[in-house]
């Protein structure tokens, strides 16, 4: 027995009847029943543009799984555990925390924290450039040291030239005036 379909007849003289009844009450389908046209490209392209998908955007169904019944023995093993509480999505206790709930409190931490690390940050700076400025200042001091070393040296040099000029000038006898031209002071 071939397949038809539960609305339609299964005798085709009855079928034919049935379709000229309708015809004859009106019924647009029964007309064009039997005479389909194929849509042209054209004609499906109008269609396709005349489709509208827009809708009110529906927000999409939360899980939480941490809330899951069928997942509860899978979370209430002690490694579980420990990794959730690590993390910080429960207590000590087991209880869920509700990030939500919390974000306050964990805004004002992270902002202490980053308060923290600022302060950290300007002290190390700070601390650094009293160390240059301390390292500039001794080597300024050691450079000073060397220059007054230096003048020293210097003045010492010229008092014991001076002293060996005027002993060379006391040595030379009253008696035996060399003329002064001839000296040399120089050294």
């Amino acid at each position: 027995q071939p397949f038809s379909f539960p609305n339609r007849c299964a005798d085709p003289a009855r079928r034919a009847r049935a379709r000229r009844l309708r015809r004859a009450e009106g019924d647009v389908e029964a007309i064009s029943e039997g005479t389909k046209k194929q849509p042209t490209r054209a004609n499906l392209l109008q269609r396709e543009n005349g489709f509208s998908t827009s809708s009110a955007p529906a927000p999409l169904p939360t899980y939480d799984a941490l809330r899951d019944a069928n997942l509860r023995q899978h979370f209430e093993s002690r490694g579980v555990q420990r990794f959730l509480q690590q993390k910080g999505w429960v207590d000590k206790q087991g209880r869920i925390i509700d990030l939500d709930k919390y974000r306050s409190k964990l805004n004002i931490i992270e902002q202490e924290f980053r308060y923290a690390e600022k302060t950290e940050y300007w002290r190390l700076k700070e601390e650094d450039e009293m160390r240059r400025t301390i390292q500039i200042k001794r080597e300024r001091a050691l450079q000073e040291a060397k220059r007054q070393d230096r003048a020293r040296t210097i003045k010492e040099e010229n008092r014991i030239r001076k002293g060996l000029i005027l002993v060379a000038r006391n040595a030379v006898k009253p008696e035996e005036k060399v003329p002064e031209q001839h000296l040399d002071v120089s050294g």
